[in-house]
């Protein structure tokens, strides 16, 4: 499964009478006592299904983001593009998708991989002259 707890989230790999054993999207390993977990709330993303709702983000300078926006929508088939966090010196594109969760973190790179190459070959990813 993959769950969210105490804000990390990951696949859980093994639980024993103990402890859960969960990797994060880092590649590190998170260790929680089972006592932990069951004192407070997770969130579990495949309990209906193996597939997850996953995004990447990638980063524009705010001349660029309309621009990139619209050229990410228009390159990128079945996902969901949308403005993030909105800075004044950067804006965050997030690129939603549906994803296997054993997958999810291959996925992720993958996506962002994709739209800083479209972005890059439309000269996107550096400051404008002037």
């Amino acid at each position: 499964d993959v769950i969210e707890w105490n804000g990390n989230r990951g696949r859980v790999e093994d639980i024993t009478f103990s402890y859960t054993f969960v990797r994060l999207a880092s590649g590190h390993r998170l260790v929680v006592p089972n006592e932990s977990i069951a004192a407070s709330p997770l969130e579990n993303f495949t309990i209906g299904g193996s597939a997850v709702e996953a995004d990447a983000s990638v980063w524009v300078i705010p001349p660029h983001a309309n621009t990139a926006l619209t050229l990410l929508r228009d390159r990128l088939e079945g996902m969901q593009i949308n403005l993030g966090e909105c800075l004044h010196d950067r804006v965050e594109l997030k690129l939603g998708f549906k994803t296997a969760a054993e997958h999810e973190v291959k996925r992720r790179i993958e996506v962002r991989e994709q739209a800083v190459a479209i972005l890059g070959s439309a000269d996107m990813l550096e400051a404008p002259a002037g």
